[in-house]
This record gives structure tokens, C-alpha cells and sequence, in this order.
């Protein structure tokens, strides 16, 4: 991964002083939780999410990331107990485009009948903003176990929908099938 890309890791906000991620870390994210400029984290799951993403390589410190020269722009949108308000989501994923984000990742799975009753229509319209400043928008497909629509997703084909696997390369009993899904990536033991 190059420093010329920025992926923003929109959830639950990131570890600041991480030392596998402080070197990765761009300076201007944000919280729509709180409406202020400190994106740390309380819940673990962005940190997570961006040590997958961009973990240092060969500093002796947890894992290396898959592309560990890019740059983490921070967005925290979900609380402490990790969940989050259509608007702040929404705020989130245009904050991020604005900020010219290439990749913006949204690990906050939602499936419809589940976790939502109908498709946010400020989240979809937000992703389209999004992806008409040019950033690809990658969405989990969730882990509600059934074969149910993303409700982050809606009808947008252009979303990159990413289900969850196994050591095995199989679908473990979490990952939600959902129709849309057009990878799979490890997902279970993720240190």
C-alpha cells in the first residue's frame, strides 16, 4: 500500500496511540458521536478494523497489515457499545469523501429484518455521494447468520460487499450470506 492512500475506517473510531497504527494515522478524523475532533476509540472494533487494514510491517507489534503503507484516516461513528445513528454514519462516509478518501471501509454489518426495518435511505445517499468523489465504498455483509439484504447497501451495485471466512476459506456460522456479497476475506481469529 502506498501513503498516497487514504482508507477511512468509519466505525467505532481508532486507537490513537497504537503503536502498530500511530505511524498510519492521519491527523484530521473525526467523531460524529460526540461532534468533536478526537476519533479514539471505545469500543476496540475500528482498531481492529484498521490494523487489518494497515498494521505497521516488521515493528515487532501484533500483525501487519494487508496494505501497511496506506494511510487510516479515523471516523468514529459507532459508540462504546458499538452502535451508531443513521446520521452519524451517514456524516461519516461524506466527512470522508470530502477528505479524499480512496477506500472507505464500513465493517458495520446491518442486515434488513435484523438489525434494520427498511434501507437508510441518508446512509445510501451518502455512499453515492461518496462514490461519486471517486471513493470505492466496501461494506461487511454482516453476521446475523441468514440470508437477509444489507440495509447499508440498499439496491447499489457499486458497493464492494465483503462476507466473512474461515482458515478454511468457508463460511463460518456468524457470516451473514447475504446475495450481494462479492468477496470473502479471513474473518474468524483475526488477532
Amino acid at each position: 500500500g502506498s501513503a498516497d492512500v487514504t482508507v477511512a475506517v468509519v466505525d467505532s473510531g481508532v486507537d490513537m496511540n497504537h503503536p502498530d497504527l500511530v505511524d498510519r494515522l492521519r491527523a484530521d478524523g473525526r467523531d460524529f458521536v460526540d461532534g468533536d475532533d478526537d476519533p479514539s476509540d471505545e469500543n476496540g472494533h475500528g482498531t481492529n478494523v484498521a490494523g487489518i487494514v494497515a498494521a505497521t510491517l516488521d515493528n515487532a507489534e501484533g500483525i501487519v497489515g494487508l496494505a501497511p503503507g496506506v494511510q487510516i484516516l479515523p471516523v468514529r461513528v459507532m459508540n462504546a457499545r458499538g452502535a451508531g445513528s443513521d446520521r452519524a454514519i451517514a456524516r461519516g462516509v461524506r466527512y470522508a469523501a470530502d477528505k479524499g478518501a480512496q477506500v472507505i471501509n464500513l465493517s458495520l454489518g446491518a442486515s434488513l429484518t435484523i438489525d434494520a426495518d427498511t434501507v437508510s435511505e441518508q446512509v445510501t445517499a451518502a455512499i453515492r455521494y461518496a462514490q461519486g468523489k471517486g471513493s470505492l465504498v466496501v461494506v461487511t455483509a454482516g453476521n446475523d447468520f441468514l440470508p437477509l439484504e444489507n440495509a447499508i447497501v440498499g439496491d447499489n451495485p457499486d458497493v464492494l460487499v465483503v462476507a466473512a471466512s474461515d482458515v478454511m476459506v468457508r463460511k463460518p456460522p456468524c457470516s451473514t450470506p447475504c446475495p450481494c456479497t462479492a468477496l470473502t476475506a479471513s474473518g474468524v481469529h483475526i488477532l
